[in-house]
């Protein structure tokens, strides 16, 4: 058993006038060495608090098999020292934690450098404590150095935090105003799907099957249902004026986040439910044509636009070549950039001849 293995703490039991709550305490500790660290640490703190002579006892508690006490400790253990030398605690009980805190110290880590560090300005009697165990000098350039980057990390983790925390905020805003029915919201939400930790922004190329993106990897069953939701909502009832942003495209090179997320809509509904495509009416094809002809689509997101186009081409023929000739009479102005005739050689028949 777990007790019988802890023959050298039975002084610490014995020798020591510790009531029965205590002893419960280092038995319950025993048993969650390897469960919540928060609630261990919680029964740790109370032993420490009725514990006669930590200093002297802190090598039992350190190196007990399995140890009461563990580096994991360190954090917990520096919190607790600065929270009771604010207290202004008797001298001893401080000692005592700081003892404890050098025997799980690893001047190797990285968490308990970053954790004891600033506390050398606050509590100057701690440097005296560690610098022995430390593997380079305190006033040396390469602790400095450490010492910044540490400080450059922790802001770089606010910072990402607030990131996280607002684009979280703006996901939750979305799907409340697209369930509140407002179905061009669908194109935030795109945009908000896309972006990637750590600072969550967008990625430089835009992608248009979400379903590779993090967002969408990382979303649970009940928001991957209303984005489909949205999505279908945004291609069946939202009506943008798809001939006058085929115009500025062609005499402005104008784009559009509406084409963009449109294009993102068809995708996720052919990759998640295929069938849903031939649901839709010939009208909404027939809109949305404009978008599905001149848009560019790069290697990446291929294989589900493909598909797309076929299939609009298939619904609304006509507004698919007239979307081409456009472009194609516009090549020279767009620089090259109108769309070819490669891009309709699996839909080819005599209406393109």
């Amino acid at each position: 058993m777990v007790s019988d293995r802890l023959l050298h703490f039975r002084p610490i039991i014995s020798e020591s006038p510790i009531d029965n709550t205590t002893r419960a305490n280092i038995e319950a500790l025993k048993l969650e060495l390897k469960s919540q660290l928060a609630k261990r640490q919680l029964l740790l703190l109370q032993i420490l608090q009725n514990l006669p002579d930590i200093e002297r006892n802190s090598v039992k508690l350190a190196y007990s098999r399995p140890p009461l006490c563990i580096p994991d400790d360190f954090p917990f253990l520096l919190a607790q020292i600065q929270k009771h030398s604010l207290q202004n605690p008797p001298q001893e009980f401080t000692t005592g934690l700081i003892e404890l805190a050098t025997r799980v110290f690893d001047a190797t880590n990285e968490d308990h450098l970053s954790t004891l560090f600033p506390l050398f300005d606050i509590l100057p009697y701690l440097r005296a404590s560690f610098e022995k165990f430390l593997l380079v000098p305190l006033d040396s350039t390469i602790a400095e150095n450490r010492r910044e980057q540490k400080a450059n990390a922790k802001e770089d983790e606010q910072t990402q935090a607030a990131a996280f925390e607002k684009h979280e905020e703006r996901i939750q805003e979305l799907r409340q105003l697209i369930n509140n029915g407002e179905i061009d919201k669908w194109t935030g939400l795109f945009f908000e799907l896309l972006k990637e930790p750590p600072m969550w922004r967008p990625p430089v190329s835009l992608v248009v099957d979400i379903t590779t993106s993090y967002g969408w990897e990382n979303a649970d069953p009940i928001l991957r249902k209303e984005i489909l939701e949205a999505a279908n909502s945004y291609l069946s009832g939202w009506q943008p004026d798809t001939k006058g942003w085929l115009r500025e495209k062609i005499e402005e090179g104008k784009s559009h986040y509406d084409a963009y997320s449109a294009i993102a809509a068809f995708c996720l509904l052919h990759v998640e439910y295929p069938n849903a495509l031939d649901l839709l009416e010939v009208s909404i094809w027939v809109h949305w044509a404009p978008f599905i002809a001149s848009y560019y689509v790069s290697n990446e997101g291929q294989a589900p636009f493909s598909e797309i186009f076929k299939i609009c081409f298939l619904k609304a023929p006509t507004e698919m070549i007239d979307t081409l000739e456009k472009l194609l009479r516009a090549y020279d102005k767009t620089n090259g950039n109108a769309l070819s005739l490669q891009r309709f050689q699996d839909c080819w028949n005599v209406d393109l001849e």
